[in-house]
């Protein structure tokens, strides 16, 4: 398989899982508000919209750490103030009270079902064999 052929695989994997991940979020979401209110389906959605956010900047910084690019200790320092960012937004949205926190949870983990379900979707079909005579 040409560098090319894996690199549009790749890409194609990237946005099955991150759609699945953003489709998990969405379905908790509404199931939030069905079963308890609004500001609780609120803090889901906006958790699962942190989800995939960390997940798309963590798939483009760990292909360039891994992609032999001399720019690594870049995104070395990239990947560090994203995790403070993350880490501090949370607490922010914690502190400030306007959120619900086990909801605003629930979204976030919504990264790992969308990710065994967009792994799933995304793995590719065995080949076929031609009937045996």
């Amino acid at each position: 398989m040409s560098e090319t052929a894996a690199d549009g695989e790749g890409e194609r994997t990237l946005r099955v899982v991150a759609l699945s991940i953003a489709g998990c979020a969405a379905l908790f979401a509404l199931g939030a508000l069905f079963s308890v209110n609004a500001r609780f389906a609120f803090a889901v959605a906006v958790g699962g919209a942190i989800a995939v956010a960390n997940f798309l900047v963590l798939a483009r910084i760990g292909r360039a750490i891994t992609g032999g690019a001399g720019t690594a200790a870049f995104w070395g320092a990239a990947y560090f103030f994203k995790i403070a960012a993350l880490l501090g937004g949370v607490f922010l949205l914690f502190q400030s009270g306007k959120i619900n926190v086990f909801g605003l949870l629930i979204g976030l983990s919504t990264l790992a079902p969308g990710i065994v379900v967009g792994g799933v979707l995304a793995s590719p079909a065995a080949p076929k064999e031609p009937p045996s005579r």
